[in-house]
Parts: C-alpha cells; structure tokens; sequence
C-alpha cells in the first residue's frame, strides 16, 4: 500500500509539472501572437482578432473592418467573395462597384424590355420551367415540423404550456384580441420613446414587461373611448362629398396595386423571382396589360432588395406595365421584415433635388426608398423613355408602396417637367410629407383612407399626444385592470365554470375614477415635432357596417389629427377593405336605400347599462371577464336591422365567447346577413329574430 501511495503521489507530481509546462508554453504562444499590431489604426492586438483584407491584404482588427461583398475585380485574389474589409478605404471601393454592377444590370434589364414592348412586343415572361423542389435536409426538416408539432400535442406537453401560459399572462391574453395586438405593434416603437420622456412608471423588472403593460395602458383608454361612444354616439365628420370622378379614379386602380401582394402569396417551389415575375404577367394580361420589369415579386426576393451600400439602401417590390398609351408603376406594401425596416427609418430629410423648394421634406425611409427605384434599379429611364414617346405614367401604391409612389411622382416629375405629368393613385398611404410637400402633391396625388386606418395617422406629433393621453389615463387603467384581473381570478379559481345568462344587467357601473392631479411630465410638445402628414387630395371614407360615405379632403381634415385607439385601426388598413368601401359608396350613390336604417338604440340609459333586448341578460356573459364598464366595451352590440342593444350569443358573427372551461373557447355561427333595402351591401350583425325574417329585410 505504502508503495501505492508512493507511486500516486509520484504520478500526481508528474501530472502537475507537465500542466505548469502546458500553462508556460500557452502564455508564450499568447505572447508570440499578441505583438501584431492593426496595419491600419495602429493598435496591438491579440494575433486571432487581426483579419486579412482581401482587397489590400492587409491584417486589420475588428474595428477596422467591415463584412461586404468583395466583387472580383477588387479583390487581390481576383475570386468574388463576402469578407471583412477595410471600412474606411477598401469595403466602400467594393460597394460602389457592386452598386455600379448592381444598377447597369437592372437597368440594361429594363430598358431592354421597354424597347421591346415599345417595338410591339406583347409577352416578355415566359412561364418558367417545371419547378425544382427543395429536397435538402433544412427543407426535409421544415416539411416535418408539422408532424412534430402534432407528435407534441398528443404527448400532452401542449396542454402543460397553455396551462403556463394561462397562469404567466391569462389576463393579457384574455383581454388582448389578435386584432389589437397588432394594432400596438404598429404604433409601440414610436409611442414608447414618447412614454419614457414623460417618466411615467411601468413594469421593467422584466424583459417585455414594459411593452405588456403599455399594450394594457392602450387597451383600456380605447375601452374608454369605446363607453364613450355607447353613452354619446359621436356625430361623423361631415365635409364636401367626393366627385364621382375621384372615386372612379381610385376604384380603377385597386388592381395594379393588388398584382405584387397576389405573387408574393406564391409558396415553394414557385416562390421565385421567375415565377413572381410571371405571374404578376398574367394578372397584367388578364387586364390588357403588358408587363414591362418586375423586382422583388417573390418571397424568395424579399431579403435582396436592397441596393448596395453603407448600409444597403431597402426598396420595396416594383413593377412596370403598359396598356395602350398608359404605364402603371406600381409599388408593394409592408410584407417583410426588410419592407418593416424601411417604415422605421422615420427620420424627415429634405428633397434633394435642383428644382425642389427648400421646404419640402419627406419620411427618410420611403425616400431613399424611391430614389433607389428610379435611378439605381432604372425605373426612371424607363418612365422618360415611356413619357417621350407619349404614354401618360401613374404611380400606385398601397401603405408603405402608397408612401414611396408618392415621394417617386415628386421626383419624376422634378426631373422632366416638360412632359404631361405623373399622376399617383394611392391606398392608405402613410404620414410621409411635409406639410408644403403635401400642398403641392394635390395636383397629381390622389389617396383613398377607410376611417380610423393607424398608418396615415402614425407620426411622430400623432404618437406625442397619444402619449400624453396614456399618461393623463393612469388613473382609470388601474382602477380598471385591478377589477378585470379580480373578475379573471375569480374564472380561473372556478376552472372557467360559466354562470350563464344569470349576470345581473342592473349590476352598477363601475364609479368613475377619482379625479387626481396630473404630475407635470416632460412631453413632445407639438412645437418641438415637425409634422409628417399624408400627401395630396383625400378621399375619406367614413361609415359602419356596409353603409359607407366619401368626402373629399386633405391632411388637415379633423379624424386624421390622432390615432384612432380601436380594434378598426388595423382592419381599415387592409387594401380589401378600401376597395369595399369604394364599391360600397359607388352603389349607395347609385340608388336610394328603400327603408332608412334604424337608429342605434342607447347602449346606457339613466346611468344604468341596457340589457340584450333578445335574452335580457347583461351583455357581457359571454366574456371570461365580466362586470366592468371596459369589458363590456366589446361586448355590446347592435342589430343593424332594429337597432337595438344585443350580446354576441344572440347576434353572433363567427365570435370567440368563452365555454365552460378554464381558457376553452366556443365560436359561434356567422348569422350576418347583407341589407340591400338599407344600404347595407356587406353582411352585418343582425340578432338572431331579424336573421329569421332576413328574406324581408
């Protein structure tokens, strides 16, 4: 034993030297390499952060460098590639011959087609070759996930999430409709920039914490204005009727500026630039339309449609189509995230540009957006080779597209102002001009907005005044959310058990919150924001349920001075949606509703809440959280036959109440019907007697 533990002793003796031997050669490896110095900013650097340039070969550090795309002709290799540059000599050399390659191809592309079609050829796209499936492992691997999914579910581990999630954030998600969710994605990023500069207190010990809670704050200052509108219906603004000639204008156009979204839809194998394109020609020939260029029409495109640069310039899909004498180039909406990025780059530059006033800027974003379009992708030549041999050039866009046609009519029209000009139809189009800008657009801009669409609300002015009503709201949030998240402990505790149509309609509302002075906040005031606005004439569409009304305005007309905080937000942005409202105000126009529609009857009389008129039960037992006046805020309904006050149970529309079980939902039938004699030409919520005699109605 003794000799043993003399031979281990030996051997751990052994072990250590050999360790300090590794330690002392590994220090002097480090030392070996950490004497190289960055041939460009000087510094030492430890040797593995040193990079060579290809372009100069020259070993640079991470500061130093920047990752582009080495073209052939600037690399020292003479061999294309995508490496670490020098960022101050080397990587912009690179961009700008990628950028010059980039452009001369697009552009020899499309001037090539704009000669052909303008030597009578009708097709340029052909339908491309049968289409080559993915079959690699990451395809293989995606095409199981559903199984997998499944697999999951019946395991029973999908159950143990929801349960979590239920537990974590029920409330949130009982409250939250999908629609509303969107609605504060689109207006969070600017409106919390606006929130911390007014100081006011939220949840930060966790990550999202902050941005749940603000989603809250908007969700219930829009149920605040929504009892508001059930106590006092607000009178819709009333303002000069739009001619028939705008609304004929906008309606001829919903469907260029539709072709781009429709290829986008094409899934693999299709989803190719090839088969975009092709498509796209098509949707044109079924319209008498020849296509003249497409960009970007695919998903497979989206996350290429950039121009090279520091950084690369994002522009949204185009295309260029002819009929007879007339060009349509039309722009693409947000799809992706690139088309997202392009929305955020919300900082105001001016229109640079020799004939443009000093006064005119634009949302920088959507202008570098446009000045890539046209004369990096060659759009521009395109159009003054059109215009020259007399076709007449209309821009058509729809949300961000709607934003970056307009800024591209500026510009086309500041280069050639000998020829008749470009005109722009536009859908929905964004806060995007300066004011002067705007005033000057009225002479080739028309645009079409559907009552409370957020995105031509959505400036930086707009979100400073929604932020200070969250803020002057806090009041009413937490007394409201400390009685809904009460009433949605009490259906958790009782695993979502349903009371039925027992809830007392006469139960009292909930008091007004106490009236408590303001902390003074430093907010945006409206001074220190120089507004963006939509540019051109407007068209507002204004109405419910099917039964809509146009006026001509522009951006001073008074709905369009805040955000809208309701679910409509979202929905009235959907190009669907406008083209409806468009139909819908033609046939109105066209014939006289046979019986006028019914009143609204008052949701709230005597300061107590009306009851369905069907079941006589309050309004909200359908919902999971019930008993407070924001709750029933999307509760209460009302037939557009009668006019009377409903639940959704007894006029349903394809709702989600909830059933007898803790987070289990029921959705009920879609019994809407369309009401012609009343100008409804949309189906509308009826209650469930008028939808018996709807043959009558």
């Amino acid at each position: 034993m003794d000799m043993l533990g003399a031979m281990g002793r030996s051997a751990m003796r052994s072990g250590s030297m050999a360790a300090r031997a590794a330690t002392q050669a590994g220090a002097a490896a480090v030392d070996n390499v950490s004497s190289k110095v960055c041939e460009r900013c000087g510094d030492t650097k430890t040797g593995f952060r040193l990079t060579t340039c290809p372009c100069c070969e020259r070993k640079i550090c991470g500061s130093c460098g920047v990752k582009v795309v080495v073209p052939s002709q600037c690399a020292k290799s003479g061999e294309g590639c995508e490496k670490v540059s020098c960022k101050e000599e080397c990587a912009p050399r690179c961009v700008e011959v990628a950028r010059q390659m980039f452009s001369d191809a697009l552009k020899a592309s499309v001037d090539a087609n704009v000669d052909s079609i303008l030597n009578g050829k009708d097709d340029l796209f052909e339908r491309p070759d049968k289409p080559v499936v993915d079959v690699s492992a990451t395809a293989s691997a995606r095409r199981l996930l559903p199984l997998a999914l499944k697999a999951v579910e019946l395991a029973g581990y999908s159950e143990v999430i929801y349960a979590y999630k239920l537990a974590e954030g029920g409330i949130v998600a009982a409250l939250l409709t999908p629609t509303f969710r969107v609605f504060v994605e689109r207006v969070l990023p600017m409106l919390s920039k606006h929130i911390e500069r007014a100081g006011a207190e939220m949840d930060t010990k966790k990550k999202g914490a902050k941005e749940a809670e603000l989603a809250l704050r908007l969700y219930y200052l829009a149920c605040g204005e929504a009892v508001k509108r059930l106590s006092h219906p607000p009178d819709e603004a009333k303002g000069s009727p739009a001619s028939s000639r705008e609304l004929d204008s906008l309606g001829a156009y919903v469907g260029p500026a539709q072709w781009l979204y429709a290829a986008h839809e094409l899934r693999a194998p299709q989803a190719t630039a090839a088969w975009g394109a092709w498509y796209v020609s098509r949707l044109c020939r079924a319209d008498g339309w020849r296509l003249v260029a497409c960009v970007g029409a695919s998903r497979a495109e989206d996350f290429r449609l950039a121009v090279p640069g520091l950084p690369p310039v994002r522009f949204p899909a185009w295309c260029l189509a002819c009929r007879g004498k007339e060009a349509v180039l039309a722009f693409r909406g947000s799809t992706s995230p690139q088309d997202w990025a392009i929305n955020s780059e919300c900082d105001e530059v001016a229109i640079c540009h020799e004939n443009a006033p000093s006064d005119w800027s634009a949302h920088g974003g959507m202008v570098r957006a446009a000045r890539a379009i046209l004369y990096d992708c060659g759009a521009a030549s395109a159009v003054a080779k059109l215009r020259a041999n007399g076709f007449r050039v209309r821009c058509i866009g729809h949300s961000l597209g709607a934003g970056v046609a307009a800024l591209a009519t500026t510009l086309l029209n500041l280069d050639d102002p000998s020829h008749p000009q470009v005109t722009a139809s536009l859908y929905a189009v964004p806060a995007c001009a300066s004011p002067a800008l705007a005033e000057a657009l009225k002479e080739t801009v028309e645009a079409a907005i559907l009552r409370d669409d957020v995105v031509p609300r959505l400036s930086e002015k707009h979100c400073a005044r929604l932020a200070r009503e969250v803020v002057a709201d806090d009041a009413h949030y937490r007394e409201a959310f400390a009685k809904d998240r009460a009433a949605y402990t009490r259906y958790c505790n009782t695993l979502g058990k349903k009371e039925g149509m027992v809830h007392a309609s006469e139960e009292p509302p909930t008091p007004p919150p106490p009236v408590q002075k303001v902390e003074p906040v430093r907010l945006l005031s409206d001074d220190d924001v120089r507004p963006l606005v939509p540019p051109g004439r407007l068209v507002f569409c204004q109405g419910r349920d099917g039964v809509f009304e146009a006026q001509s305005a522009d951006y001073t007309l008074e709905p369009l001075q805040a955000v809208q905080v309701t679910p409509r937000a979202v929905d009235d942005h959907s190009l669907d949606a406008i083209a409806f409202s468009l139909r819908a105000v033609k046939a109105r126009r066209g014939s006289s509703p046979i019986v006028k529609p019914a009143p609204l009857a008052p949701a709230k009389v005597d300061e107590k809440w009306v009851p369905c008129s069907v079941c006589g039960s309050d309004v909200t037992w359908t919902s999971s959280v019930r008993g407070s006046d924001t709750a029933r805020a999307y509760s209460t309904h009302h037939c557009r036959a009668c006019g009377q006050v409903v639940c959704a149970f007894c006029a349903p529309a394809a709702d989600s109440v909830a059933a007898d079980a803790l987070g289990e939902t029921l959705t009920l039938p879609d019994k809407r019907v369309t009401l012609p004699s009343r100008g409804c030409l949309g189906p509308v919520r009826v209650c469930r007697p008028c939808h018996f005699r709807a043959y009558d109605l």
